[in-house]
């Protein structure tokens, strides 16, 4: 698989795991206070390791301390055991998907976290992946890879994920920002 490529489109009925994405999305919709757009999940995914709270304590509580840093930005942090989810609003532009800029910088702060809480193991090479996934507005699901590296590797760098993002229809903007 490519950065950028469609890895599922559906029409047909919700699998499990796709009806409790939608209702996380749903949830997240009822919960925080909307914004222009719709709820959409950002997953890193961990292709090799157990990347959840019990196992990686030290990077999700840099991760929560993060975030009550930044008590303005409009976006959960799910706890999965390949990684962690970024739910947040999109607004959709044409073909491009625009997200806060501070959730480019909060998944800086995930993958930088787990470089560093790993550098002292020797398994610190392990292979993480970047998904853009939601429901269009006529409910059907999609999931797009953004990118996918090497925890270590400069593949992972902000520069390198804008990058990847933008390949993927994704953006950083506010709602008032143009191109």
């Amino acid at each position: 698989m490519k950065a950028g490529e469609v890895i599922a489109m559906k029409t047909t009925k919700d699998s499990s795991w796709e009806q409790r994405l939608r209702f996380r999305l749903e949830d997240f919709r009822a919960t925080v206070v909307p914004i222009l757009g719709v709820p959409w999940s950002l997953k890193i995914r961990s292709t090799e390791w157990t990347f959840d709270r019990e196992s990686e304590a030290q990077v999700f509580a840099e991760i929560d301390a993060w975030m009550r840093s930044h008590p303005y930005l409009k976006a959960w942090v799910m706890d999965h055991s390949t990684g962690p989810e970024i739910i947040c609003y999109v607004n959709s532009a044409g073909k491009e998907r625009r997200v806060d800029p501070y959730v480019l910088e909060l998944i800086a702060v995930i993958l930088h976290s787990a470089l560093k809480n790993r550098e002292h193991r020797a398994s610190r090479k392990k292979r993480v992946e970047i998904v853009s996934r939601g429901f269009d507005d006529k409910g059907r699901y999609e999931e797009v890879l953004v990118g996918a590296g090497m925890l270590s590797s400069d593949e992972l760098g902000v520069g390198s994920l804008l990058a990847k993002f933008e390949t993927a229809g994704v953006v950083f903007r506010t709602p008032q920002e143009t191109k």
